[in-house]
């Protein structure tokens, strides 16, 4: 599992891009893109309906966004990721937002359920609530 880290940004905002799907490790799926976590979003969410694995309609909530901009979920759910070495993180609470440009992960969100990710200049790790290690990368 690798998470890409631009570390002249981190300054700027806690977020790696991780290559995690919900089939696959190493690779996102042919019409998927890489998730992105992201120390500032309330919510996990998701442009794609595809990714999750259960999924309940709601009345359109706006998701405020930078900028002053927003976009609409209209549903939420859950999705379960295969992250490598047998490893599994379902999100639960995922938000289907379908004008969102990206996937997040929302680090607070992860840490409500004892998964800590910690951010420095080489990486990112992300563990378990034993602190064994569920993705790591530079």
């Amino acid at each position: 599992m690798i998470a890409h880290v631009d570390p002249l940004k981190l300054d700027t905002y806690d977020r790696c891009t991780v290559a995690w799907s919900k089939s696959s490790a190493s690779a996102t799926t042919g019409h998927d893109f890489p998730y992105h976590m992201d120390s500032g979003a309330m919510s996990h969410c998701s442009p794609n309906c595809e990714d999750f694995t259960e999924f309940t309609p709601i009345k359109p909530h706006a998701i405020r966004g930078v900028n002053g901009t927003s976009i609409s979920a209209i549903a939420v759910g859950k999705i379960k990721l295969h992250l490598g070495k047998g490893w599994r993180l379902t999100l639960h609470g995922m938000l289907f937002t379908p004008q969102a440009t990206l996937r997040l992960i929302s680090v607070g969100c992860l840490a409500d359920e004892g998964i800590t990710c910690v951010f420095e200049c080489k990486g990112c790790t992300v563990r378990n609530t034993v602190g064994k290690i569920l993705a790591e990368g530079a």
